[in-house]
C-alpha cells in the first residue's frame, strides 16, 4: 500500500506514520457511520434488498453478508450501547 501511494504522490519515508493513522480515521469512521445506517434500515421492516442498496461497491456480497449480520447482532448491539 505504501509503495502504491509513493507511486502516485510525493511523500517521504518519515510520513508513513501519519498517513496510516489518517487513513485508519477514515476507515473507523466511514465503518461507524454505516454501522449506523443498517441499524436504522433495520429498525423498520425492511428486506435484505433495502440492507444490499447501502452495500459499498469495493465489498463483495459475502464480505456485506458478514458485516450486516455481525452489526446487527444482539452482542454487537449491547457492546455498542455499553460504551
Amino acid at each position: 500500500m505504501w509503495s502504491c501511494l509513493q507511486l502516485s504522490y510525493k511523500v517521504e519515508d518519515w510520513e508513513n506514520k501519519v498517513i496510516f493513522q489518517k487513513l485508519a480515521k477514515l476507515w473507523r469512521d466511514r465503518k461507524f457511520k454505516l454501522q449506523i445506517l443498517v441499524r436504522e434500515v433495520n429498525t423498520g421492516r425492511v428486506a435484505s434488498r433495502d440492507l444490499n442498496i447501502l452495500k459499498p461497491e469495493f465489498m463483495e456480497q459475502n464480505q456485506w453478508d458478514l458485516f450486516a449480520k455481525k452489526t446487527l447482532s444482539p452482542t454487537f448491539q449491547v457492546s455498542i450501547y455499553s460504551l
